[in-house]
């Protein structure tokens, strides 16, 4: 009966260790792959109103919206199967940070897509300032 005890409480605390709930803004504790970066944040020289614009910009033309979430600065949308987040948090003044967020279905993450949606917010911003840092979490 004590070994299968020992057994018994590896296989839980295994199960607690692995489990892989992630909070994603917009929506909640969701399942996912533990120990894995989720998120691609970068900072800009902008105005939130300006890098929230060209987001929009760049998921409608990317996907198909599903929240536009004012008071809370988060965008979401459907592209290509995926759920992308987008959150715009003012920094400091004149500085901007996007934090861009996306899941598939069973809850992996696909920071290419992340990347590449965070690059499309940077050229639909205007060309005379640049981004100022670029990096994940």
């Amino acid at each position: 009966m004590k070994g299968f005890a020992g057994v018994f409480v590896c296989l839980i605390l295994l199960l607690t260790l692995t489990n892989g709930c992630n909070n994603v803004p917009g929506k909640g504790s969701r399942f996912g792959v533990p120990f894995i970066k989720n998120s691609f944040v970068s900072r800009y020289e902008r105005s939130p109103d300006q890098v929230r614009e060209a987001a929009l910009k760049v998921l409608a033309t990317q996907g198909q919206l599903t929240m536009n979430d004012t008071v809370n600065s988060q965008i979401a949308a459907r592209v290509d199967n995926r759920d992308v987040v987008i959150h715009v948090q003012a920094i400091e003044a004149g500085i901007t940070e996007v934090k861009t967020w996306v899941r598939n279905k069973w809850g992996g993450t696909d920071l290419n897509l992340a990347r590449e949606i965070d690059k499309q917010i940077a050229l639909q911003l205007p060309r005379y300032q640049t981004q100022i840092e670029s990096g994940g979490m």
